[in-house]
Parts: structure tokens; C-alpha cells; sequence
């Protein structure tokens, strides 16, 4: 999520961008200071916050039908 094949945080496939946002807001509503990600290493839980109102405005690209 924050290494490589990530951009601002956000993973490089994203299937429902809506579910990937309410995802972090849900996460920055809790009491932790840093998120434990699959790949990458750990980061202050403010560093997200700052990248929610761009992925909201994102527009993905269809690859397939």
C-alpha cells in the first residue's frame, strides 16, 4: 500500500474506489497512530488523511469489461 506499485498510498488495482475510501475513513476514525499495512512498512495514521480527498476524486480506468 505505500511501497512499490502505489501511488499516494492508494494500491495500483482498485476495483471499487467508493469500498477503498470508506475503508480508510473507517481506519482514521480509530484510536491507532500508525497502520500496519500487507506490503510496506508501517506509517503515522495522519500521513492517510492527507491523501482521502484525492483518491475520492480519482478516476479510475476500466481495463476490463
Amino acid at each position: 500500500m505505500n511501497g512499490m506499485g502505489s501511488v499516494g498510498y492508494s494500491p495500483l488495482w482498485i476495483e471499487d474506489n467508493a469500498a477503498l475510501t470508506e475503508s480508510w475513513k473507517q481506519l482514521l476514525a480509530t484510536d491507532a497512530e500508525f497502520l500496519y499495512v500487507g506490503h510496506g512498512k508501517p506509517f503515522p495514521k495522519p500521513d492517510l488523511a492527507v491523501f482521502v480527498d484525492k483518491q475520492e476524486r480519482r478516476k479510475l480506468c476500466k481495463l476490463f469489461k
